[in-house]
C-alpha cells in the first residue's frame, strides 16, 4: 500500500471518530461536522481525494455502507408501530413521495434554471429522509409518541423508496426513451418490489434457521450476518438492478419482529459498524465536493429551499394525513421535520458517477445542490424543532417513570404510580420477576438494562424519571449513568449502596445518581420491612391532620417514599435531600400493618 493511500484512509477514519466525537461534545447534528471537516479535507485543502484514493472500488463502496445502513434503519422498526399509524406512514411513503418529487423537480426547473432531466432526478432524490438525522433529532425534541413512531417509520422507508424512485427516474430518462417514461418506471417498481419481497424473506429464513440451529458459532454470528446482508443486497442487485437496498430494509425489518432466535447481539454489532460507515462515508463524500458549492448560494437557490422546507414538504404531509385523526398541530410539527441524511448524499454521489459514465454535462450540480439541501434543511430543523414543539404542544408526556428491577416490593410501589395514572415500565434481567409483574398488570420487559438497545426495547418515549432499585448495587449505579445522555440527572435515582449507605463522595466530578430513601434504607432493609408486614400506604395531608399527625398515629415508624402532585408528577424522599410534607399533598410511604 502505497504512503499516498495509507494516508488517505487514516484520515478518513481520524475525521469521521473525531466529529462523531465533537458533535457529542459540542451537542451539535454530527452531519454537520462530518460535512465540515470532509470539505475543509477535500476541496478546501487538497489532502483528501476519494476519486483518486478509491478508483473504481468508490461506487461500490458507497453502495455497499448505503446497504448496511438501511439495513440497520430496518432493524429498528416495529410492526406493531403500524396499528396506530399505519395508514400514515402508507401514505407519506406513497403520495407524500410522489408530490415531494414532482414538486421539488418543477421547482429546480423553475428557480434553479436546471435540464428537465437532471431536475427529474434531484426532485426523486429529495424524497429521502433518513433515520442517521431524523432519530437524533426525535431523540432531542421529544414528542408525542404518535408523531414518533410515523417520523420514524417515514425516515428509515423512505430512504429505498426514494432511492428506488431515482433509479427508475434514472431508467427512464436517461437509458429508455423519455415518451415510454410512466410504463417503464411502473414496471421497474412492480419488479423491485416482488424481488425485494421475495429475496428478504428467503434470506432472512436463512439466518434464522442457521442462528436457531446453532449451525453458526456466537464469535461469528455478526459477521456471517454482515456477509448476507451484503450477499443478499448483491443478489438482489443481480437478479434486479437496485433492488438491493430495498431488499436489505426489508430483511431487517423482517430480522426485527420474528419471534424464533434473539438478535440483540447482531443490533449492536450494526449500531457500532453503522457509526463507523456513516462516519467514513460523509468524510468521502462531502470531500468530493468541489468549491462550486459556494458559488450556489444565492438568491435563486434560497428560493429553492425555501420552497422545498414552506411548500413542498406541507403540502406532502397535509395530504398524506387527510382523515388520518391526527390534530392540526401534530400535523403542522410534522411538516417542519424533514432533514435530509447520509442516504440523500450517498444516492446524489451514485448517479452523478453514472450520469459522468454516461458523458452527460453538468452532473455536478446534482451533487452540490445535494448537499446544499442536506446542511440548510439539517441546521434549519435541528433549530426550529424543539420550539416549535413546545409551542404545538406536542412534546410527550415526561412523567412516565421505569423501574429498574422487577421484584417484589418495586412492583408494589408500581402499582400505587399505576393506580394514580401514572405511565410506568418495569424492566428485569429475571424472567421470573417479569412474568409475575405481567400477570399484575404492569408493563413490563425481560432485557438487560445496561444493553445499548434498551431505549428501543423499551419504548422509551414519554419516560422521564429512573428509579434503579435491584439488589445488585454495581447495575443500579451503571444503570443511572447509562440513561443520564437522556434523561437529566436530577430525574435518576437509586437505591442506596449496601456498603456506605449514606456517605456522601465529595468529588464533585463523580456523580453516581441521586440516592433514595431515608438513611440505612437499602435494599436489604426495604426487603426486610416488607417482610416483617411493613405496607405501602397513600394518604392525602390535611389542614386537620398533617403530618405531624401522620407520624404520631404510627408512633413514628414510617417511612415516606414519595410525595404525589395533582400534576401526575413525583418528589421522592432523597438522602440527599428528605421530603418536608404539607397540607393538599398526597404522601407515599411505608407504615406496619394496623391488623
Amino acid at each position: 500500500m502505497s504512503e499516498h493511500a495509507l494516508l488517505g484512509f487514516a484520515v478518513i477514519l481520524i475525521l469521521g471518530i473525531s466529529a462523531q466525537w465533537f458533535s457529542w461534545f459540542l451537542r451539535i447534528p454530527t452531519i454537520v461536522v462530518l460535512l465540515v471537516l470532509g470539505a475543509f479535507a477535500g476541496p478546501f485543502t487538497g489532502l483528501l481525494d476519494p476519486d483518486l484514493l478509491f478508483g473504481n472500488a468508490l461506487l461500490p463502496f458507497v453502495s455497499i455502507s448505503v446497504a448496511i445502513i438501511l439495513f440497520e434503519g430496518g432493524l429498528s422498526l416495529r410492526l406493531k408501530d403500524l396499528k396506530k399509524s399505519g395508514g400514515v406512514i402508507r401514505n407519506l411513503i406513497t403520495v407524500g413521495a410522489l408530490v415531494t418529487m414532482f414538486i421539488a423537480a418543477f421547482a429546480a426547473i423553475i428557480v434553479l434554471g436546471l435540464d428537465w432531466r437532471i431536475s427529474s432526478l434531484l426532485g426523486a432524490l429529495l424524497v429521502v429522509s433518513g433515520p442517521t438525522v431524523i432519530i437524533p433529532l426525535l431523540r432531542q425534541v421529544k414528542p408525542d409518541t404518535k408523531i414518533t413512531s410515523i417520523l420514524k417509520w417515514e425516515g428509515i422507508i423512505i430512504d429505498p423508496i426514494g432511492a428506488i424512485l431515482t433509479v427508475l427516474v434514472f431508467e427512464a430518462l436517461f437509458i429508455h426513451k423519455a415518451g415510454f417514461a410512466p410504463l417503464v418506471m411502473l414496471t421497474g417498481a412492480v419488479k423491485i418490489l416482488f424481488i425485494g419481497l421475495f429475496l428478504s424473506f428467503i434470506f432472512a429464513g436463512i439466518i434464522v434457521i442457521l442462528l436457531k440451529r446453532y449451525w453458526i458459532p456466537d464469535y461469528l454470528q455478526e459477521v456471517v450476518t454482515l456477509m448476507f446482508i451484503i450477499l443478499t443486497y448483491i443478489v438482489s442487485n443481480r437478479i434486479q438492478p437496485e433492488s438491493g437496498l430495498l431488499t436489505v430494509t426489508i430483511l431487517g425489518i423482517l430480522l426485527a419482529n420474528q419471534k424464533f432466535i434473539d438478535i440483540k447481539h447482531i443490533v449492536r454489532f450494526k449500531e457500532n459498524l453503522r457509526i463507523l460507515l456513516i462516519s467514513t462515508l460523509f468524510i468521502i463524500l462531502a470531500a468530493r465536493l468541489d468549491h462550486g458549492i459556494v458559488g450556489l448560494l444565492n438568491l435563486n437557490s434560497l428560493l429553492f429551499l425555501i420552497i422545498l422546507i414552506f411548500l413542498v414538504r406541507p403540502v406532502a404531509v397535509f395530504l398524506s394525513t387527510i382523515g388520518s385523526g391526527l390534530s392540526y398541530r401534530e400535523r403542522i410539527f410534522i411538516s417542519f421535520v424533514a432533514p435530509r441524511g447520509i442516504v440523500a448524499a450517498a444516492i446524489g454521489s451514485l448517479f452523478s458517477l453514472r450520469l459522468a459514465q454516461l458523458g452527460i454535462s453538468d452532473t455536478g450540480a446534482l451533487v452540490s445542490y445535494t448537499f446544499l439541501v442536506i446542511i440548510a434543511t439539517v441546521i434549519f430543523y435541528g433549530v426550529i424543532s424543539g420550539p416549535l414543539a413546545g409551542f404545538l404542544k406536542v412534546k410527550a408526556n415526561m412523567l412516565g417513570i421505569l423501574f429498574v428491577g422487577a421484584h417484589e416490593w418495586s412492583r408494589r410501589i408500581a402499582h400505587v404510580f399505576h393506580k394514580e395514572g401514572i405511565s410506568v415500565i418495569l424492566a428485569d434481567s429475571s424472567r421470573e420477576n417479569i412474568q409475575r409483574a405481567k400477570m399484575e398488570g404492569l408493563n413490563a420487559y425481560h432485557c438487560n438494562i445496561l444493553s445499548s438497545d434498551t431505549i428501543e426495547e423499551l419504548e422509551f418515549e414519554g419516560i422521564g424519571k429512573v428509579l434503579a432499585l435491584t439488589p445488585n448495587d454495581e447495575v443500579n449505579r451503571l444503570a443511572v449513568q447509562h440513561f443520564n445522555r437522556i434523561i437529566e440527572k436530577k430525574d435518576l435515582f437509586l437505591i442506596q449502596p449496601e456498603a456506605k449507605p449514606y456517605i456522601k463522595s465529595d468529588d464533585k466530578t463523580h456523580w453516581d445518581g441521586t440516592h433514595l430513601f431515608g438513611k440505612e434504607m437499602t435494599y436489604r432493609e426495604m426487603s426486610n420491612l416488607f417482610r416483617s408486614g411493613y405496607e405501602i400506604k397513600t394518604t392525602k395531608l390535611t389542614k386537620e391532620f398533617d403530618y405531624k399527625s401522620l407520624l404520631n398515629e404510627y408512633g413514628n415508624k414510617i417511612v415516606p417514599l414519595f410525595i404525589l402532585h395533582d400534576s401526575r408528577d413525583i418528589t421522592p424522599e432523597t438522602l440527599e435531600k428528605p421530603l418536608s410534607p404539607t397540607q393538599d399533598q398526597k404522601l407515599v410511604f411505608l407504615a406496619p400493618s394496623k391488623t
